[in-house]
């Protein structure tokens, strides 16, 4: 049960508190440089907010997405952290199910 707190813990803090670049395209094509609080939320700009949310839920925006979660090593490593969060979540769960019906046989 604790490792399943700490993984949720862990995920939620690199998808909304870990300081990475914004990432959101500019108008000119470019990718926004401004600093940004966690891979899903963005910079101070209203629109690179709602850019950054869409990404995620439009599956023709993951592409654009994609390429700002790789931006630089820092964002590298905080897309890998996440995904180890969620995978640990993921793993965590798992035991837990099997041991309680495990439990019950």
């Amino acid at each position: 049960m604790a490792l399943l707190v700490l993984s949720i813990l862990v995920t939620g803090f690199f998808l909304f508190q870990a300081p990475v670049w914004c990432c959101a395209v500019n108008r000119d094509g470019t990718l926004c440089r401004n600093n940004s609080a966690g891979l899903l939320l963005g910079c101070s700009k209203r629109q690179h907010k709602w850019q950054k949310l869409r990404m995620t839920i439009v599956p023709n925006a993951w592409r654009q997405m994609n390429r700002g979660l790789w931006a630089s090593p820092r964002e590298g490593l905080t897309t890998l952290g996440a995904i180890v969060g969620m995978l640990s979540a993921v793993a965590a769960t798992a035991i837990s199910v099997a041991g309680q019906f495990a439990g019950k046989a």
